[in-house]
């Protein structure tokens, strides 16, 4: 048990857990917005063309907060993304979908000059 009171089994199923939901999240906007689209779904798709090492990344820095926060803090930055709990702090939440927003914007950015060269 550390300082904090967060065991390593804690961090081990909390860095894991964040991981995973960031993969779901991650594969289901583009899914979602390929259905959206209808009949356009293959071009929106291709906006997402070089997401693996994007996404990858975004995977992997989620295990790592998920393993630094521990799970009953993992719960709650979720719950913020998602809207499931009333947030004490509206500006965090705000400041967070403002991050995920900019990491897809900036990534379909750069595959757009990716597709240019």
């Amino acid at each position: 048990m550390n300082n904090d009171g967060i065991s390593l089994t804690d961090r081990i199923v909390a860095g894991s857990l964040s991981a995973l939901l960031m993969a779901i999240m991650a594969l289901g906007v583009p899914i979602f917005l390929a259905v959206l689209s209808r009949g356009r779904g293959l071009e929106i798709l291709g906006a997402f063309g070089t997401f693996h090492t994007r996404g990858g990344a975004v995977i992997l820095v989620a295990g790592l907060v998920g393993a630094a926060l521990g799970s009953e803090r993992v719960i709650v930055l979720f719950a913020h993304l998602w809207g499931t709990e009333q947030p004490r702090q509206p500006a965090f939440t705000f400041a967070l979908w403002v991050v995920l927003i900019s990491i897809g914007g900036v990534s379909y950015w750069l595959f757009g000059m990716h597709r240019r060269l």
